[in-house]
């Protein structure tokens, strides 16, 4: 629940004399700090844990006149709380389909004692107040501001006034019938606890089939949450630990142009893999060339050809590549080194140009590292040791400098796979002793790590790495391939919870299975059969069955040895691309259109690649 008041305070006359003369907008410009924060949350982050995040709160202000007191204060004084800037926790582009704005901590700080929030509408040139940093009404005034659909801050004290406000927008309550599409305000009661009275906001992200994803500020330390869906047309929102008498609803403007967008870093850029989507859209896809250096190539646009293959100067590489997103929207690359130590690169701008790598300074390292993505935005780096051990090191700030290399511990016999839990918990996955499959998770979304457990052994036991992939209604199921070829499954009973078992998928395949996710939310695997081809076997339906292996074909042509690398164009469709034995990276994708059960059929993308995956 809110950490403190989430009012909007009305700007002082003589201090703030700016009025908005209609709906244009820009982003204003605001100085940052990233105050970091050691792997249990320590610094000015509430904690990680979920639980406590939502009843440990700050104190209250208990009146409208001392926020504006204390604003017209902090402006002629030119007040920054605690003597530093605020810590950004979710970027503009990781939200909102990349056209959200930046969210901020809060961190417990009353009333405007982090200053006072102003945006320019570019068509006036005027400054327009948009409310309290880094209260919760702050961000969607600023945000709506920023896409011209309102400007500047609404005539209302408090965040619970948002609601059957014609001026904000049309009303909806809890259950009415109507499903929040992106850019929607939920708004609470003034009765809800710690609030001092003035409920809170939170804005909608995107939708699924299940669930309702949120952004805000001056509540959980993450800027995000998840309300379950159900009832009519599933638009009765529940949030756990926060009792439904206390919400009123959604809050549609008619201004937002905007329907269910989809998450800008999709879920299943969460398991590793050398391919992954710049923040326009192209696909760019890694490989290590035939003179052991790591090249990379790009589509030249969105859902479009590609550039060709060009040298990014790692030579001497000992490993595949994995190429992660970081939350501003910038990818970052990963490579072992001749030194067996982890190397990366990265984009110094979303789209843009790259770094040259440079050494994390690692353990001695085996097989190919992974990533996985925290709910705040941080990667985790992950990779297996020389020894066996496991080794994280993660970002102190999303898109900032390393931590360091920590032990995982574990006896771990394969390369590693990622993925994350419906509620934000990253989750590992390895093969172990005795043909066993053995996963370790967060204790708490972007939290310390629980320790490694056994999911037992499929029948013939576990051969190739495993990999784990999200079923829309956010249950984890992961995949491998015993030593009779056979591809085995196991998937959560419920999102966050118990394991099934282990149940066959047939199939006769020689590599490591990958996985891709539909547009629609329905998982397809990739795999190369005994026989040569490329295998897909798809969920019939989100959730549901599978339809069984069906062969993409390439025969002969494909490496043995290689996997198949899978990602998304921007329109959703599924592309693939594997290693050939004349080194030409070979390409397929789905045709006509995203979900698609059919293919348009293999085309080269040409260079001199030995592998996409080793």
């Amino acid at each position: 629940m809110p950490h403190d008041e989430c009012f909007v305070q009305s700007a002082p006359p003589l201090l703030f004399p700016l009025n908005c003369p209609g709906t244009e907008s820009t982003t204003m410009n605001y100085t940052r700090k990233a105050v970091p924060m050691g792997r249990s949350g320590q610094g000015t982050e509430a904690s990680r844990n979920r639980n406590s995040v939502l009843f440990s709160f700050a104190l209250r202000c208990r009146a409208l006149w001392l926020g504006m007191v204390v604003a017209a204060l902090m402006t002629v004084a030119g007040y920054s709380a605690h003597g530093q800037t605020a810590t950004l926790i979710v970027h503009s582009n990781a939200w909102l389909g990349g056209l959200g704005v930046d969210i901020f901590n809060n961190a417990g700080v009353c009333c405007c004692g982090w200053g006072s929030s102003y945006t320019i509408c570019p068509s006036s040139g005027q400054s327009v107040y948009t409310g309290c940093e880094w209260q919760c009404v702050e961000m969607p005034q600023r945000l709506y501001t920023v896409r011209g659909w309102h400007c500047g801050a609404w005539a209302v004290s408090s965040a619970y006034q948002l609601f059957n406000n014609p001026d904000v927008g049309t009303s909806y309550n809890n259950g009415s019938g109507y499903v929040p599409v992106s850019g929607d305000l939920l708004v609470w009661k003034s009765t809800l606890p710690n609030s001092g009275h003035a409920g809170h906001v939170a804005v909608v992200d995107y939708v699924d089939s299940y669930n309702v994803y949120i952004c805000e500020q001056n509540s959980v330390a993450t800027g995000r949450d998840i309300m379950s869906r159900s009832g009519v047309n599933g638009s009765s929102l529940s949030r756990s630990g926060w009792p439904d008498r206390y919400f009123y609803g959604v809050v549609h403007n008619t201004n937002n142009p905007f329907g269910n967008l989809a998450p800008p870093i999709p879920l299943w850029t969460w398991a590793s893999q050398p391919i992954n989507t710049n923040a326009d859209g192209r696909l760019d896809l890694w490989g290590v060339g035939t003179d052991g250096s790591v090249y990379h190539n790009v589509q030249s646009t969105p859902n479009g050809g590609w550039n060709g293959w060009v040298t990014t100067g790692l030579s001497g590489v000992q490993s595949g590549v994995t190429v992660a997103r970081n939350a501003d929207g910038r990818l970052e690359a990963f490579a072992r080194g001749s030194n067996n130590s982890i190397w990366h690169t990265y984009q110094s701008t979303p789209n843009g140009s790259w770094s040259a790598w440079a050494d994390l300074v690692s353990p001695g390292m085996q097989g190919t590292p992974v990533v996985a993505v925290d709910i705040d935005g941080r990667l985790e780096l992950c990779a297996r040791g020389t020894n066996n051990i496991v080794y994280d090191n993660f970002q102190t700030t999303a898109g900032g400098s390393w931590y360091g290399w920590i032990s995982l511990s574990g006896a771990i016999t394969s390369d590693l796979a990622a993925a994350r839990e419906q509620d934000g918990r990253a989750e590992l996955y390895a093969n172990g002793t005795g043909g066993a499959v053995y996963y370790n998770h967060q204790a708490s979304p972007s939290g310390s790590w629980s320790g490694w457990v056994s999911l037992g052994a499929p029948a013939g036991g576990s051969q190739r790495v495993p990999v784990a992939a999200q079923n829309a209604d956010g249950r984890l199921e992961v995949y491998t391939v015993d030593t009779n070829h056979v591809v085995w499954h196991n998937y959560e009973t419920t999102a966050n919870g118990a394991w099934n078992g282990w149940a066959s998928l047939g199939g006769s395949i020689s590599s490591r299975i990958t996985a891709g996710h539909n547009l629609d939310g329905r998982i397809e695997l990739y795999g190369v059969g005994t026989d040569g081809n490329v295998y897909h076997n798809y969920q019939s339906a989100p959730n549901g069955g599978w339809n069984g292996w069906v062969s993409l074909g390439a025969g002969a042509a494909i490496k043995a040895g290689d996997a198949v690398a899978v990602g998304n164009n921007a329109d959703g469709r599924l592309d693939i691309s594997i290693g050939s034995t004349t080194n030409a990276v070979w390409n397929n994708y789905e045709y006509p259109s995203a979900n698609s059960t059919s293919w348009n059929g293999w085309g080269t993308l040409g260079g001199s690649i030995s592998y996409l995956f080793k």
